[in-house]
């Protein structure tokens, strides 16, 4: 059993950081789960939701972000 940790545990770690998410990736992942939780609301109120949700791009947001 400790064997197969040493194994699983540092191969699990570096599958991990080798397929690490970028800014980009995290940011649209953020946008997709507002939306999902959007279309769960009841009618007009999912509407509503949908049209508070932020869909500047991820590099818009970076320009807004550090000002340039």
């Amino acid at each position: 059993m400790k064997a197969a940790f040493r194994v699983v545990v540092p191969l699990a770690i570096a599958a991990l950081l080798g397929t690490a998410c970028t800014t980009g990736a995290w940011y649209a992942g953020v946008q997709r789960g507002a939306e999902s939780e959007c279309r769960r609301q009841p009618g007009s109120a999912a509407e509503e939701c949908m049209a508070r949700i932020n869909r500047q791009s991820h590099q818009d947001y970076e320009k807004a972000r550090t000002g340039g």
